[in-house]
């Protein structure tokens, strides 16, 4: 804007002077001084005034002192040996690629992160007197790096991966509590990636591999588990029945035969289709009731006639 007025001021009064030259020696003197007062105050409101951008501040420097006097946004007014450092108070994001540290379990991670920030507008003539207004490299990245050297080699690589909200978090409390003095307030701290080596690639992909096979053999140890109990279970089953059949019988072989002959031929009429068998063993179910083979092959007594005596 300075340079605006002092070209209008300048531009002024040479049009003034042109014109008084124009129209007489006496014009053109009065026009001179006319055109000396428009280029001062030209030069005056140049010197006294200025104006701030919107989202930043203006700090008053006193013949380059650093005063603590700030501007708002807007048009603003100094003396003429004043000047005015502007200082950016919107909120910016500083962002790093690859910062790198260590694991607990000695993995090289290269983290990437965002940092989203402000100057509080009363603090502007700090950080510009401590930090040249450089807040975000001379301070802010500084801290970031040591933070997480400090806290990423509390986790494993695999942990660091799925906690890296937690180690965000954990940061961001970090730079509060290191920047409030400062004049720095901390909107969000942003891990936006995290990265290993090639080898901790191959090792992921062999760890994953790895666990999918003992994932199936645990399945398949069970599926043989409860089949050898359902074996268990069956023989005790059949056990237990071929028990309660004996304790029913009773004592007496003849009566316990005669039972089990009963019930197989009970067996007979639910279950038997007609057809017979074309060989029947000794046992067999169809040999129920028949002669038994001691009483077939002994012979029948025969008795003597009765006139065989007397023939004697």
């Amino acid at each position: 804007m300075g340079l605006v007025i002092l070209a209008l001021a300048i531009a002024g009064a040479l049009s003034i002077v042109y014109l008084g030259m124009r129209n007489g020696k006496q014009l053109g003197a009065a026009s001179t001084a006319a055109a000396v007062a428009v280029f001062g105050v030209g030069v005056l409101v140049d010197t006294t005034s200025t104006i701030v951008p919107g989202s930043e501040t203006g700090v008053v420097t006193n013949l380059g002192q650093i005063t603590n006097r700030t501007m708002q946004p807007g048009l603003n007014f100094k003396l003429p040996w004043e000047a005015v450092t502007i200082v950016n108070t919107s909120v910016r994001a500083l962002k790093v690629e690859n910062s790198d540290a260590f694991t607990s379990d000695r993995q090289h991670a290269l983290t990437s992160y965002a940092v989203n920030f402000s100057i509080r507008p009363e603090s502007a003539p700090l950080v510009l007197r401590k930090f040249q207004g450089e807040i975000d490299t001379r301070i802010i990245e500084p801290r970031v790096e040591f933070w997480l050297k400090d806290i990423e080699p509390r986790y494993s690589a695999a942990d660091l991966i799925s906690k890296r909200v937690e180690v965000a978090k954990s940061v961001q409390e970090h730079l509060e509590n290191d920047l409030r003095d400062n004049g720095v307030d901390i909107q969000a701290v942003l891990i936006t990636n995290i990265g290993f080596g090639d080898q901790y690639q191959k090792s992921s992909e062999a760890l994953a591999a790895a666990q999918q096979d003992l994932a199936h053999e645990r399945i398949e140890l069970q599926i043989k588990t409860v089949q050898a109990q359902q074996v268990v279970a069956s023989a005790r089953g059949q056990a237990e029945a071929n028990k309660l059949i004996r304790d029913s019988l009773p004592n007496d072989p003849r009566e316990a035969e005669a039972i089990v002959h009963l019930r197989l031929v009970n067996l007979l009429e639910t279950k038997w289709n007609g057809a017979m068998p074309t060989s029947l063993g000794g046992g067999s179910l169809l040999s129920i009731g028949a002669v038994p083979a001691s009483a077939a092959a002994k012979p029948a007594a025969v008795e003597a006639p009765a006139d065989a005596t007397d023939g004697k």
